[in-house]
C-alpha cells in the first residue's frame, strides 16, 4: 500500500511541476518518503520493484502440461483464436516436415528437435499454434520468458507428462528472446527437458541469431546442434491474408500489407495511429527518441535490445538530473506498448520494424549525431546512418572514408549505399566490386541494376542472380529497365501472386501505353507510397490540359519543378495559359525544349519569332525550324526557314508541315516524295486529300491509307473534296460518334443544297465554336439579304473578312449598299469576284467601266465578261 502512495505521489509531482523543477520535486519525494518509511523503509522502496519481480523467479514456467486441443493462441501474444484452420501457401509443405520430426524422436532423442526460422511477422507463432491444435494426445510446456530468463536456478522441478501423452514438447516461442539475462538457465532447462524425453521446439528471427545464442547451449551435434532448421521464407498470397483477415474480426488487410501474416495480426496502420494519438509528455517523448536515435546510431544488441545506460546518459546530458523522472518516463512508454523494461532494468527491448517505421521515420542520423559523440561509439550502423541520410554521392563517400580511418570494418549495407549513390554505372561497378562474394545479397543486384544504363546490361546481372525465389526488389529493378510496356508485363507476370508491392505497380505506371492502363495501375498503389513522380508521370500521360491540372493540385505545394510546368505548358490548350505555367520556371532554367513549346503555341508568326530569337544560335534543333515553318504566314517564308536546316537534318515533321503550306498539288507532292515510305503517316494522306485538286485524286490517296486507319480528319477532307451534298454525307457517316467538330459541319455546311439544310449542320454546332468561315458559309447559302445582315451581326467585331463582304456585295439589294459594304475591305484584299459583283451592280455603263479597269486583262473570268456586257448601252449583245 505504501508503495503504491509513493510511486502515485511520484507520478502526480512529476506531471504537476515543470521540467526545471524535476530535481526539487524529487528532492521533496525524497524528504516525504524518508518521514513515512523511515530511512530502512526508503532504502526498501528503492528496491521493491526488482524485489517484486525476484519473488517470480520460481515461476519459470506459463503453466503446467497443457493439452494442444486446448492450446490458445493467446497464451501467445495474444493472438486472437481463429477458426477452420487451414495452412496458407507459405506454410505448405512444413507440417509434413514438422510431423516427420516428431515422429523420428523415439530413434533419435537428441538431434530430432525443431528450429522454426522466419523474419519479424512472417507467422512463426501463429503457425506453430495451428499445427500443435491439430496433434491428438500431445501436450506442451511454456518457459515463462520474462521470469525464466532472470533465474541462476540450475534444478529445474519439471511437472511429470501426462500417461496419455504421445508428444510432449517445450516451446521457445521467441527463442533468442531467452538469452537477454542469465545464459545458463536456458540451456539447464533444454538440456532437463531433452534428458526426460521432451522435444523443443525453437522459433527464431533468422539463422543468425539461432547463432549467437547457440554457443550458449554447447550442443555440438550437426550444423545446427540439436536442431533440425525449417525456414518459413515465402509470404502469403492477398486472398489467403484476406481469409486470414476474416478470421481474425479484422474489418482490412494494412494499407501497407506486404505478405507478413503479422502485418494482419498487429497492423502497421493501427500501431501508426496509435504512436500519433500517444498522450506523452515532454520528457517521455525525448525519451522514446533518445531510444531512436541510439538504435539509428547502432547501440543495440541482437535481437533488439539497448543498454539502458545508454539513454540514461542521454537524458542526464540534456536535463542535468537524477534518471529517477526517466525512469517513469519509461514506464509509460512501456505501458503504451512501444518497448519492453527488462525485470533487471538494465535492458530495454523493442521492435526494430515498428521503431523504424512509426517513430518519426523520417528522422535522420546526421541531425543528431554530434550529441552522440561523447556516449555512443562509433560503430559501422552508425555511419551507415550517416551515408543513408546523406544528400548526394560525395557526402556519402566522406562518411565512408571517415568510417575507414577510424578502423572500422564496414559490412555490405555501406557499399550498397554508395551504389545506390553513385553518379554512374562505372563507379557504382567499382562499389559492388568491393562487396566479398558472400555476403552479396538481392539488395546489392537491385541497387546495381538500377544503375545500369540499358536494359541488356540490365539482363545480365539478373541472369546472374542464384537466389531463389526471385525477391520483389529485383523483379521491380528489371520491370523499371525495361525498355517498353510490353516486357515490363511480361517481368510482372513471374512475380506470384501477392508479392507485387507500391513500387511494382509504380514502375508499370511509368511504363504505360496511355493514360487509360497507367490509370489503373495507380489504383492499385497504397495512397501512403504515393509521391510526386507518379502525379508528374500521370500528369505527363493526361489526355488534356483539365486532367492534367488535377493530377498537378494533387502535388504539395513547393514539390512541383520545371518538368511538371512544361508538361503543363504543352497541354496548355492556349498560348495564354502556356505563357501562365512559363512564368512559373526560374529564366536560367528556360531551355531551347521549353522555348519550342512557346513557339509551337505562340498565336502568330511574330510572336512565335520572339521565342525564337531567345534561343542561342547553336542551341537551335531541326524541331525549332520545324515550328517557325508551321507559323510561317506563307510557303515563301517557311521555304526561307526550311534552308536554314542543315543537310540532312530535316526530318518527316519538316516535309509534312512543308506539304501543309504548299500553295498547290503539285507542290505538296514534290515534298511528299522525300518522306520514306515505312514513314509516311495518315497525317501525310491527310494532307495530300486536303490539297488534292479534285474528288479523284484525292480518292486515290484515300485507298494508300490502311483499312481501319482513317480518321475524322480523313473523312472530312473527303467531304471538302466531295462533288455532291450525297457524296459528303456518305464520308460523313464513317466519322465515329463524337469525333465530329466545327470543320466538319462548316464543310457540311459549305456542301449543302439549301440555306435550310445549312441551318439543320449549323444547329449541330456547340454554343460559342461556330467561326468565320462558318457565318460566311451560311451567308452564302443564304440568298437574302436580310438573313444575310443578322448572320453578319453574330460575327465577332474584327473577325469578317474579304469573302464575307463580298457575299454581302452579292445580295445587297443595291449599288449604294454594295458600295458601302467595299469600303469595309482593306486595301489590296478586293479581287475579280469583288470587281465582278461591283460591275453587277453598277448602275450605268461608266460605273462598271471604272471597275472593269481595276482588274488586271489575265484575272478576267466569263463572269466579268458576262456582267460588263449586260451593261453596254444600246448595243445589241453578242
Amino acid at each position: 500500500m505504501r508503495l503504491s502512495l509513493i510511486l502515485f505521489i511520484l507520478e502526480v509531482l512529476s506531471s504537476e511541476f515543470s521540467r526545471e523543477d524535476i530535481t526539487t520535486a524529487i528532492a521533496i519525494i525524497t524528504i516525504i518518503v524518508a518521514i513515512i518509511l523511515g530511512i530502512p523503509g526508503f532504502i526498501s522502496f528503492n528496491n521493491a520493484k526488482q524485489k517484486e519481480k525476484l519473488q517470480l523467479k520460481n515461476l519459470f514456467l506459463e503453466s503446467g502440461w497443457i493439452n494442444t486441443d486446448k492450446l490458445n493462441y493467446v497464451l501467445f501474444d495474444y493472438i486472437r483464436e481463429m477458426k477452420n484452420e487451414q495452412h496458407p501457401s507459405n506454410q505448405v509443405g512444413i507440417q509434413e516436415k514438422i510431423q516427420t520430426i516428431l515422429d523420428n524422436r523415439k530413434e533419435n532423442e537428441k538431434q530430432n528437435h525443431i528450429l522454426l526460422v522466419g523474419p519479424s511477422l512472417s507467422g512463426k507463432t501463429h503457425m506453430m499454434v495451428s499445427i500443435l491444435k491439430q496433434l491428438k494426445n500431445a501436450y506442451v510446456l511454456i518457459p515463462n520468458e520474462d521470469t525464466f530468463r532472470e533465474s541462476t536456478q540450475l534444478d529445474y522441478d519439471l511437472p511429470q507428462i501426462p500417461e496419455d501423452a504421445q508428444y510432449s514438447i517445450v516451446i521457445f516461442d521467441n527463442f533468442h528472446e531467452f538469452f537477454k539475462g542469465s545464459s545458463l538457465s536456458p540451456k539447464n532447462l533444454i538440456s532437463k527437458a531433452i534428458e526426460k524425453g521432451f522435444t523443443i521446439w525453437a522459433n527464431c528471427i533468422s539463422i543468425d541469431e539461432y547463432d549467437r545464442v547457440k554457443n550458449f547451449l554447447d550442443f555440438k551435434e550437426g550444423p545446427n546442434g540439436i536442431f533440425q532448421e525449417i525456414e518459413l521464407s515465402k509470404k502469403i498470397t492477398v486472398p489467403e491474408a484476406e481469409i486470414i483477415k476474416n478470421r481474425l474480426g479484422k474489418e482490412k488487410l494494412p494499407r501497407t500489407f506486404n505478405g507478413l501474416i503479422g502485418e494482419i495480426i498487429y497492423p502497421p496502420d493501427d500501431m501508426k495511429q496509435h504512436y500519433e494519438d500517444l498522450k506523452l509528455d515532454a520528457i517521455a517523448f525525448d525519451i522514446l527518441i533518445f531510444i531512436k536515435q541510439a538504435y539509428m546510431l547502432g547501440a543495440f544488441m541482437l535481437p533488439y535490445s539497448m543498454k539502458l545506460e545508454i539513454v540514461k546518459k542521454a537524458f542526464i546530458k540534456k536535463y542535468s538530473c537524477d534518471f529517477t523522472y526517466g525512469i517513469i518516463a519509461l514506464r509509460k512508454i512501456e505501458q503504451k506498448g512501444f518497448i519492453k523494461l527488462q525485470p533487471n532494468h538494465t535492458l530495454i527491448s523493442f521492435d526494430s520494424v515498428w521503431l523504424n517505421e512509426i517513430v518519426e521515420p523520417e528522422m535522420k542520423a546526421k541531425e543528431f549525431f554530434s550529441y552522440w559523440d561523447d556516449i555512443i561509439p562509433k560503430n559501422v550502423v552508425h555511419y551507415t546512418n550517416l551515408m543513408s541520410s546523406s544528400k548526394d554521392y560525395s557526402e556519402a563517400l566522406s562518411y565512408f572514408l571517415e568510417m575507414e580511418a577510424e578502423g572500422i570494418i564496414p559490412n555490405i549495407r555501406p557499399f550498397v549505399i554508395l551504389i545506390n549513390r553513385s553518379p554512374d554505372y562505372e563507379t557504382a561497378l567499382g562499389w559492388f566490386g568491393k562487396i566479398k562474394a558472400d555476403q552479396v545479397n538481392d539488395f546489392a543486384y537491385t541497387s546495381l541494376i538500377n544503375k545500369t544504363p540499358d536494359y541488356k546490361t540490365a539482363l545480365e546481372w539478373f541472369n546472374k542472380i542464384q537466389e531463389d525465389p526471385i525477391s520483389i526488389y529485383l523483379y521491380n529493378s528489371i520491370i523499371n529497365k525495361s525498355p517498353n510496356y510490353d516486357i515490363a508485363i511480361e517481368w510482372f507476370k513471374k512475380i506470384e501472386e501477392g508479392q507485387a508491392d507500391s513500387y511494382t505497380y509504380s514502375n508499370l505506371l511509368y511504363k504505360s501505353p496511355d493514360y487509360d492502363t497507367a490509370l489503373e495501375w495507380y489504383k492499385k498503389i497504397d495512397e501512403k507510397q504515393v509521391r510526386t513522380n507518379i502525379f508528374s508521370s500521370l500528369l505527363i500521360k493526361s489526355p488534356d490540359y483539365d486532367t492534367a491540372l488535377i493530377w498537378f493540385n494533387k502535388i504539395e505545394e513547393g514539390q512541383a519543378d520545371t518538368f511538371i510546368y512544361t508538361n503543363l505548358l504543352i497541354k496548355s490548350p492556349d498560348y495564354t495559359t502556356a505563357l501562365y505555367w512559363y512564368n512559373k520556371i526560374e529564366n536560367e532554367k528556360a531551355n531551347v525544349y521549353l522555348y519550342n513549346v512557346l513557339i509551337n503555341k505562340s498565336p502568330d508568326y511574330n510572336t512565335a519569332l520572339e521565342w525564337f530569337n531567345k534561343i542561342n544560335e547553336v542551341e537551335v534543333i531541326t524541331s525549332t525550324y520545324n515550328n517557325l515553318i508551321v507559323k510561317s504566314p506563307d510557303y515563301k517564308t517557311a521555304l526561307e526557314w526550311y534552308e536554314k536546316i542543315k543537310e540532312g537534318q530535316a526530318d518527316v515533321f519538316t516535309f509534312c508541315n512543308l506539304i501543309g503550306k504548299s500553295p498547290n498539288y503539285d507542290t505538296a507532292i514534290k515534298w511528299f516524295i522525300n518522306i520514306e515510305e515505312e514513314q509516311r503517316t495518315l497525317s501525310n494522306y491527310n494532307c495530300l486529300i486536303s490539297k488534292s485538286p479534285d474528288y479523284k485524286t484525292a480518292l486515290e490517296w484515300y485507298e494508300k491509307i490502311e483499312e481501319g486507319q482513317a480518321d475524322a480528319i480523313t473523312f472530312c477532307n473527303l467531304i471538302s473534296k466531295s462533288p455532291d451534298y450525297e457524296t459528303a454525307l456518305v464520308w460523313y457517316k464513317k466519322i465515329e460518334e463524337g469525333q465530329t467538330d466545327v470543320y466538319t459541319y462548316n464543310q457540311l455546311i459549305r456542301k449543302s443544297p439549301n440555306y435550310d439544310t445549312a441551318i439543320k449542320w449549323f444547329n449541330k454546332i456547340k454554343e460559342g465554336q461556330a467561326n468565320i468561315f462558318t457565318y460566311n458559309q451560311l451567308i452564302r447559302k443564304s440568298q437574302n439579304y436580310k438573313i444575310a445582315l443578322e448572320l453578319y451581326r453574330k460575327i465577332e467585331q474584327g473577325q469578317a473578312d474579304v469573302y464575307t463582304y463580298n457575299q454581302l456585295i452579292r445580295l445587297s439589294p443595291d449599288y449604294k449598299t454594295a458600295l458601302e459594304w467595299f469600303e469595309k475591305i482593306d486595301e489590296g484584299k478586293a479581287g475579280v469576284f469583288t470587281y465582278n459583283q461591283l460591275i453587277r451592280k453598277s448602275p450605268d455603263y461608266n460605273t462598271a467601266l471604272e471597275w472593269l479597269n481595276k482588274i488586271k486583262a489575265e484575272q478576267m473570268d466569263d463572269y466579268t465578261y458576262q456582267f460588263f456586257l449586260k451593261k453596254l448601252p444600246n448595243l445589241k449583245r453578242i
